[in-house]
């Protein structure tokens, strides 16, 4: 049965990283089996506000980029909002969110339950944030224990991409988690094999 399938994520194209790169290609391969996939990100390229990727709709939202350009922060305002309320007349029948401490995965929880959606969280973490600043470093377990707890919990189901991610969410209090890695474009496969690659 067609799905409509629309995922948060903090990162899109023409952000390059593994993040990014690893979105597009489940969004691809949602579409591929015949569903229509819609993303929204922050703007951290300065890209266009709207566009389709090879039959991806993707919204990019206007967004603070702080932590040194590791931390994407949609702006809360008339744009966000106007685009909810677009996205909610559009009928999606699943929400996907990806990552519990981005704040595109609080809108994007927040959404799905306002509009009674199902929504699907993917935990790409294994660990509470490592970073060298002692105050970001507490600040970040407040995050998940607080907001990505709400993320993770809310779920209707919770995917860690690996088993070391599943653990993590269950760790914040995920009902159901599954463990789906992440796949491996085979034309990539195909072109290291080659030898003039």
């Amino acid at each position: 049965m067609e799905q409509r399938i629309l995922i948060f994520a903090a990162y899109f194209l023409p952000f390059s990283g593994g993040y990014a790169n690893s979105i597009f290609q489940l969004a691809l391969r949602l579409q591929q089996r015949g569903h229509t996939v819609t993303v929204v990100a922050a703007n951290t390229e300065g890209a266009a506000a709207e566009e389709i990727i090879q039959g991806v709709s993707v919204y990019r939202l206007p967004c603070w980029h702080i932590l040194g350009g590791t931390y994407p922060v949609p702006k809360l305002g008339a744009v966000l909002r106007k685009l909810l309320r677009r996205l909610r007349a559009e009928q999606y029948t699943v929400v996907s969110t990806q990552t519990r401490f981005f704040l595109s995965s609080l809108i994007g929880a927040f959404f799905a339950r306002r509009a009674k959606i199902p929504y699907v969280h993917t935990e790409r973490g294994s660990q509470h944030s490592i970073v060298r600043n002692p105050l970001v470093y507490w600040v970040s377990i407040f995050i998940d224990h607080t907001l990505g707890r709400w993320v993770v919990r809310g779920a209707r189901q919770v995917v860690g991409v690996s088993a070391a991610a599943q653990k993590f969410a269950v760790h914040l209090g995920a009902k159901k988690a599954i463990v789906i890695p992440n796949g491996v474009n085979e034309e990539f496969t195909h072109l290291a094999g080659r030898a003039d690659f």
